[in-house]
């Protein structure tokens, strides 16, 4: 387990931020939160999400190699991984339009 301490800190992580957001999106802690802290925690559901795609890169690295190789059919794990990918860079690409009409 040492050998993937960082993605098993990395999921651990991703894991606690994921469940703060749960349990703050009911509609009385929205009000009580306000506005602009409750859409912070929730903003902070993308970095949750970089720590889950670190984890799965770092848990599932050698059976992509298999595939890359021609040893084994794809991964799920790497469907998974790339569409999380997106959405960062989906993320990412709604800041910098936002930004530019500012």
């Amino acid at each position: 387990y040492l050998k993937n301490f960082g993605g098993m800190l990395a999921a651990g992580l991703a894991a606690f931020i994921f469940l703060v957001m749960a349990i703050t999106t009911s509609e009385k802690l929205i009000a009580r939160l306000g506005g602009n802290y409750w859409k912070l925690i929730q903003r902070v559901g993308y970095f949750a999400l970089f720590l889950a795609l670190i984890h799965i890169f770092v848990a599932t690295n050698a059976r992509w190699s298999l595939w890359l190789s021609g040893k084994t059919d794809m991964p799920s794990s790497f469907l998974v991984f790339v569409f999380g990918v997106l959405v960062i860079l989906a993320r990412l690409a709604a800041l910098l339009i936002d930004r530019t009409k500012s």
